[in-house]
């Protein structure tokens, strides 16, 4: 898939509690030039949208990436779960890679295997967990 022209670089996937982080983690992002989905960016462009539709093409099919946020908040609760099952979708259809996942207070991402890398919010700030994004982007689009 990487010759597609994606919409976002990146698409955040977390519960309500999180927000003040991973809004750090999003401004930083945006400083970087990063095309990053965070839904605190996106209202005018969900306002009247079908969520359901429309959150599916955003975790499934429009992003290069996906920075999850996992927590015990993030576990519980119905619309993470909903984003969660795309991103893993296209995890499975990619082979890997796809989801970059950060936990919050150690907990993972079910259905991802455990032998998959997080990054640790408890010992990262926001920006540097944006910076090793920005890495990572980088990275791969020199790679190509």
């Amino acid at each position: 898939m990487d010759a597609k022209v994606w919409r976002y670089d990146v698409c955040l996937s977390f519960a309500g509690e999180q927000r003040g982080y991973v809004e750090q983690v999003a401004k930083s992002m945006v400083d970087s030039q990063v095309q990053v989905f965070y839904d605190g960016f996106a209202k005018e462009d969900m306002w009247g949208k079908e969520l359901a539709v429309y959150l599916e093409g955003v975790y499934y099919s429009s992003s290069r990436y996906c920075m999850i946020f996992a927590s015990r908040e993030y576990v519980a609760k119905r619309w993470p779960a909903f984003e969660r099952g795309h991103a893993i979708a296209r995890q499975i259809e990619d082979r890997g890679g796809y989801i970059l996942p950060v936990t919050m207070d150690g907990t993972g991402v079910p259905g991802l295997p455990t032998t998959v890398f997080y990054e640790d919010a408890r010992k990262k700030s926001p920006r540097e967990i944006a910076e090793a994004f920005v890495r990572l982007l980088r990275s791969g689009e020199n790679a190509g």
